[in-house]
C-alpha cells in the first residue's frame, strides 16, 4: 500500500538525485598509471587497507564462531546469532567485493588514458588491476550466491547491498583523498 510516508520518501529520493546530478562534479580526472600506483601506496590508503583486513578477519571469526555456537548450543542464543551471522557474512563479502569497484575505476581510467593518449595497456599495473578486479568481483559474486543459499533473501540481500555500498563509498573516499 502506498502511504503518505512512502510518497514523501520517494519525493526526497528524487529530489536528492536531482540535486546530485545538477550540482555534482561532472568531470573526472584521468590519472596516469604512476599516479594511480602512487595513490595505492599512500600511507592513509595503506592504513585503511590494514583496518579493512582487520574488519574482514574479525567478522569472519564472528561468523565461524557463530556457526559453532549454533551447532552446539540450545535455543537461548539462537535469535542473537541468527541476526549476527548474516550481518558478519555480509560485512566480509561487502568489504572485499567493494574493492572491485576501486579496481574497475582504475581499469576504466587506464582505458580512458589509452583512448586519449595512446597509452599501451600491456604493463604490470594493468594486468595486476585486471587480476585484482576479477578476484574481488568473483569473490563478491560467489559469496552473494552462497549467501542466498544460506540465508533468507529478504534479510541477506539488503545487508549485502548496504555493506557493499558503504565500503565502496568509503574505499573511494580514502583512495581518491576526497577528505582533503
Amino acid at each position: 500500500m502506498v502511504t503518505v510516508k512512502v510518497l514523501a520518501a520517494t519525493a526526497f529520493i528524487v529530489l536528492g538525485n536531482f540535486f546530485l546530478v545538477a550540482f555534482g562534479n561532472h568531470q573526472s580526472p584521468v590519472y596516469t598509471p604512476e599516479q594511480l600506483a602512487e595513490k595505492y601506496s599512500n600511507i592513509t590508503f595503506l592504513l585503511y587497507c590494514l583496518i579493512l583486513i582487520l574488519v574482514v578477519a574479525l567478522h569472519h571469526y564472528i561468523y565461524r564462531r557463530g556457526e559453532i555456537v549454533l551447532a552446539v548450543s540450545g535455543q537461548d542464543l539462537r535469535p542473537y546469532w541468527n541476526m549476527l551471522l548474516p550481518f558478519s557474512y555480509a560485512v566480509v563479502s561487502g568489504a572485499v567485493g567493494s574493492c572491485s569497484v576501486l579496481f574497475a575505476k582504475s581499469l576504466s581510467n587506464l582505458l580512458r588514458l589509452a583512448m586519449s593518449n595512446g597509452y599501451q595497456l600491456h604493463s604490470w599495473f594493468t594486468y595486476s588491476m585486471i587480476l585484482l578486479f576479477l578476484s574481488t568481483a568473483g569473490f563478491w559474486m560467489a559469496r552473494l550466491n552462497e549467501g542466498l543459499s544460506l540465508f533468507d533473501a529478504i534479510l541477506i540481500v539488503p545487508m549485502f547491498q548496504i555493506a557493499w555500498t558503504f565500503f565502496s563509498i568509503f574505499t573511494g573516499f580514502i583512495y581518491f583523498q576526497e577528505y582533503q
